[in-house]
């Protein structure tokens, strides 16, 4: 089934976006103002220097988060170039929280972050592929489609 580009695909985006940057901030805001309580959920290390590491990494998801929410007004193409860097950064992040779960530096709980890295990167690289397909239609140019 070929998804079309439409009104649905923005709405869809948008909401991607909004859901992405909520995301984002949750994990920021618990990072800045916790990060001692919210790292131990995770299984971390309490300690002043992971205190400080969760803050500065705090403060790139709110940067983050609101690079997303700011996306929502930009036009496709520029929202396909977020929704593709934040992909691959989730993917790496997924990575990360897997191995950190596995090899015991995290508990239980950094697989589900795994998860939901791992759920925001299929949903960007998605959204993005069908904004470039999008764009291909409108230019005329034709992808392939293996239906």
């Amino acid at each position: 089934m070929l998804i079309e580009a439409g009104e649905d695909s923005v709405a869809t985006t948008r909401i991607s976006l909004v859901l992405l940057s909520g995301i984002a901030l949750a994990f920021g805001l618990a990072f800045v103002f916790a990060p001692g309580k919210f790292g131990a959920v995770l299984g971390l290390e309490t300690s002043g220097s992971v205190a400080a590491l969760g803050r500065l990494m705090g403060a790139a998801m709110l940067a983050w988060g609101l690079i997303l929410w700011s996306a929502r007004r930009f036009d496709a193409e520029a929202q396909a170039a977020v929704l593709r860097a934040t992909g691959f950064a989730d993917a790496v992040g997924a990575a990360a929280a897997l191995v950190a779960s596995v090899s015991g530096a995290m508990n239980v709980f950094g697989g589900i972050v795994a998860l939901v890295f791992l759920c925001g990167a299929m949903a960007c690289m998605g959204l993005s592929m069908r904004e470039r397909r999008a764009a291909a239609e409108a230019e005329g140019v034709i992808l392939h489609n293996y239906e």
